[in-house]
């Protein structure tokens, strides 16, 4: 079929394209993508979450890359953008068995377990004092759990992943009427970079759908000039449930409402003339709103936040606070903290530098004609809404308040990051446009910038862990085969077999672990068990610990959390030979027992 290319405003339209040629390629890739995913499937550690997979993954995301470059219809394209962002965050999913997160994610699966099998909120599970009256998140999963009838473990592993699929969707609904078509292209294809991630299920992963829907609701509050107060109720129906979900993004906003309003007043009072379309009475209501409800529901209902908070503000003027970053990253050399901060950082770097490109790019643009007026008025309120992610971040390690962590920040500030990245991809293009004349050059060499963006984000995305520096760097005393710092996130079925063999066996006593398998003793335990875990790993400390049984693994169980000198392979065989009997051992993950008189009777049911 013939192609014919019109060139309308920096932009490429193809009339008589062979669509579904084109679509049924790129589900041809898809099917065989997942299907060597799953072929790869498994229930341990390895590397690297990409790991076996790199090439068909490298494949799968030049295919979709390519597409999104070349369709030119927004509803086309924020589709492939919503597939592609939900399929990254499937990978994981469908390469283990079991959900990913060894920390939270494992409190987080059982809590929302047990309101499945109870049909209320339970009171003595681990996570019950600090999301019993902020449930709204795991009430949603439960509802999803029992109406599809799947299990929690699926729900976590392929429904919440998923639904990061909506954030293009969201971006669509927020720039539609307001940025120009041309422009939102762009913005619609940085809406599909690895922004947002989903597959480890923690507070604030769950907690970003409801925040940015409510900031989109919010937005077209501001830009609507009819039926203002349909968006405000809906706001404030978000605000309700967003509330009621997660604490730490609930005060957030509260925040950030409150700072925009005073940053805009503040331009105001100096006199500063804004763009005409800027109105910071506009602000107030939802503004007040949401503080208001917020406030209402913690004085009334959730009063352990109240709590929490007094207690972190009394940390920040007294006392002793967490640091922002780890006291042992300044003790290693510039290239060693180089690989680190690729390894945690290397998506914010470049979503931040492009961002950074597409501020430039809109002070530019102010004095020319080529962005509406209502489209430069949309990035004035977005530009202000993002210095307060700014203040906040530098209040951080100027303060060096460190209890909460700053990465929150950045995972709030990635979705709208995606306009400003949305701008710099637009420019990239008529910079393009200006220095090549065919139209295949441009659009190869436009799709081989976004690869390279992407790639590199996975980087990030999913902590490669080959890139992390080995302890020698610390010390020369520790071994150059262990990593600095293990950055995998799988519950293997090792680990879950001893716990659960642990809980079978052992109806006293106390029960000490290293730090990892505590909070999966969390997730995989009766409170029954759990609640007699001392808390301190007897890997770290130094004190004299009772402990009746310990609990330990390998690094192909799982990660492990304590630093580097005390878990390294040595400590732990010596452990594993000196320090008790073993009365379990799957071959990675064991428990040693005080009390040898069991021994013989459960030795002969170790797996």
């Amino acid at each position: 079929m013939r192609i014919i290319v019109a060139e309308v405003g920096g932009s490429f339209v193809g009339y008589n394209k062979p669509i579904y040629g084109y679509f049924l390629v790129l589900c041809i890739v898809a099917v065989s993508f997942f299907s060597t995913i799953v072929l790869n499937q498994r229930s341990y550690q390895d590397t690297w979450v990409l790991d076996g997979i790199v090439v068909p993954t490298a494949i799968f995301v030049f295919f979709f890359i390519v597409a999104e470059t070349f369709i030119q219809e927004n509803k086309k394209a924020v589709v492939l953008a919503a597939f592609f962002l939900a399929a990254i965050n499937l990978i994981p999913g469908l390469k283990y068995r079991t959900f990913c997160g060894c920390f939270d994610t494992p409190a987080h699966f059982r809590f929302t377990n047990e309101i499945v099998s109870l049909g209320y909120i339970p009171e003595n599970e681990y996570f019950s004092e600090i999301y019993g009256s902020n449930p709204g998140m795991h009430i949603f999963m439960s509802c999803v759990s029992i109406i599809s009838g799947i299990s929690t473990n699926e729900v976590l592993r392929f429904i919440i992943p998923a639904l990061s699929g909506l954030v293009p969707f969201m971006i669509y609904f927020i720039t539609k009427d307001i940025l120009d078509n041309n422009l939102q292209r762009y913005v619609i294809i940085a809406s599909s970079f690895p922004i947002v991630q989903r597959y480890i299920t923690y507070g604030t992963s769950l907690a970003i759908l409801p925040y940015f829907l409510l900031i989109a609701s919010f937005l077209h509050y501001v830009f609507t000039e009819t039926n203002r107060g349909k968006f405000w109720l809906i706001f404030v129906i978000l605000s309700f449930n967003l509330i009621t979900s997660h604490a730490i993004t609930s005060i957030f906003v509260s925040l950030i409402l409150i700072g925009m309003l005073l940053i805009l007043k503040s331009l105001e009072i100096a006199g500063k003339k804004l763009l005409g379309g800027v109105q910071t009475s506009l602000l107030i209501v939802p503004s007040v709103s949401f503080v208001i409800l917020h406030l209402t529901w913690w004085m009334n209902v959730a009063t352990f936040n109240l709590s929490v908070l007094s207690n972190l503000i009394q940390s920040l003027f007294v006392g002793e606070m967490k640091a922002t970053v780890p006291a042992q990253f300044h003790k290693i050399p510039l290239l060693p903290q180089l690989q680190v901060l690729a390894v945690f950082h290397l998506r914010d770097a470049i979503i931040g530098m492009l961002s950074l490109f597409g501020l430039f790019v809109f002070l530019r643009e102010l004095r020319r004609k080529e962005l509406s007026d209502r489209t430069k008025t949309f990035y004035m309120y977005l530009i202000v809404l993002l210095s307060t992610f700014v203040l906040f971040l530098c209040f951080q390690f100027v303060s060096g308040f460190g209890t909460i962590q700053y990465q929150r920040f950045i995972a709030y500030a990635m979705p709208l990051c995606a306009f400003l990245v949305g701008l710099t991809l637009w420019r990239l293009n008529k910079f393009l446009h200006d220095i090549s004349v065919k139209s295949k050059i441009r659009n190869l060499a436009f799709s081989s910038f976004l690869f390279i963006l992407v790639s590199s984000c996975l980087i990030q995305f999913y902590c490669y862990q080959p890139l992390v520096p080995r302890s020698n760097v610390v010390s020369r005393d520790l071994p150059e085969n262990e990593y600095l710092v293990y950055v995998g996130v799988v519950n293997t079925i090792y680990q879950i077999k001893m716990i659960s063999f642990a809980e079978t066996h052992s109806y006293d006593g106390r029960i000490a672990s290293d730090k990892v398998t505590r909070y999966q003793i969390f997730g995989f335990s009766d409170p029954t068990f759990f609640f007699r875990h001392i808390w301190w790993s007897p890997l770290e400390t130094n004190q004299n610990l009772k402990w009746d049984l310990f609990l330990l693994h390998t690094v192909e169980a799982g990660p492990l959390s304590e630093l580097a000198e005390y878990r390294t392979r040595e400590k732990i065989e010596n452990l594993r030979l000196e320090a008790g009997n073993i009365i379990y051992d799957n071959g990675e993950s064991f428990i040693l027992s005080h009390s040898p008189h069991n021994y013989n009777q459960t030795k002969n049911n170790t797996s």
